[in-house]
């Protein structure tokens, strides 16, 4: 599998991981008001009417910002997935089953580039990520214009309570 191939992979994978940043995946650990409950799984939207009361516009503005998203993911997956060779498809499926396994284990898994040291090269990750936070703060843009100062207030306070909680993890996580 060529590099351009598997950055395409790569920057897919975390594409959709920037999309669900925001409300699913890091403020999967928020909690609601008072500090009870359980944390929040499921849709990010969904989410952000909650903690943030929005409005019946609010919310559908908001839906339409995450689902325009999602659609421009799902289209780039898609576009990779018909460029990929049945062999590079096979070796993907192994690799995501060896994860699996890793996981159930109790172990950290390894990527394709930690494993065998192939994968894109730093100034090709530092790429990647520099357009994933261009993403990021494209959507926190998107949807601080919907919100009234109150809300934009209280959506800054989820972002740095994320921030904190991943702090807490141990940071960054090392990418090879």
């Amino acid at each position: 599998m060529n590099v351009v191939s598997k950055l395409s992979r790569i920057a897919g994978a975390v594409a959709l991981g920037g999309l669900l940043f925001l409300a699913s995946a890091d403020t999967a650990q928020a909690r609601p008001a008072g500090g009870e409950g359980k944390p929040h799984r499921g849709n990010p939207a969904e989410h952000l009417s909650e903690r943030l009361q929005l409005s019946s516009d609010q919310q559908n503005q908001i839906k339409a910002i995450f689902d325009k998203r999602f659609a421009a993911h799902k289209a780039e997956r898609e576009a990779r997935e018909a460029r990929m060779t049945p062999e590079q498809k096979a070796q993907r499926e192994a690799r995501h089953k060896e994860r699996m396994a890793q996981r159930e284990k109790g172990e950290r898994p390894t990527g394709p580039r930690t494993k065998d040291g192939k994968g894109p090269d730093d100034a090709q990750r530092a790429a990647f990520r520099q357009k994933m936070v261009a993403e990021r703060t494209a959507l926190d843009n998107e949807i601080k214009a919907v919100l009234t100062p109150e809300q934009q207030a209280e959506f800054e306070k989820m972002k740095s309570e994320r921030k904190e909680r991943r702090g807490q993890r141990g940071g960054e996580r090392s990418r090879g």
